[in-house]
C-alpha cells in the first residue's frame, strides 16, 4: 500500500470526512484529495514529499489531540477533537 492510500485509510478510519479533516488540519479538502490519490490535479505531478511531510505533522496533531502554541511554542491539548476509537480493518 503506497503512503497515499494509507492517508485516505488513516482519515476513514479516524471515522473523519475530509471536510472535517480540512478543518483540522488547515489543509483544504481539495488538497487532502490530491494526497490521497498521490496526484496533483493542476499539474498531474506526484504529492511532493514536502507536503506528504507538513500533512503527516498534521495529522499525527490530530491524532494526538493536540494542538500547537506559537507564543510559547509548547503543545497543548485540542480542545475540539474527540476521537475515541480507531477502527481497524486488518
Amino acid at each position: 500500500m503506497t503512503e497515499h492510500e494509507r492517508a485516505r485509510q488513516w482519515r476513514e478510519n479516524m471515522g473523519l470526512s475530509r471536510d472535517r479533516l480540512s478543518e483540522l488540519v488547515g489543509f483544504s479538502a481539495s488538497r487532502i484529495s490530491e494526497i490521497e490519490a498521490g496526484i496533483s490535479r493542476t499539474d498531474g505531478r506526484p504529492v511532493s514529499d514536502g507536503v506528504m511531510q507538513r500533512y503527516r505533522m498534521a495529522c499525527a496533531a490530530v491524532a494526538l489531540g493536540i494542538e500547537f502554541d506559537w507564543d510559547t511554542a509548547t503543545v497543548r491539548p485540542l480542545q475540539r477533537v474527540q476521537i475515541t476509537t480507531i477502527r481497524s480493518e486488518q
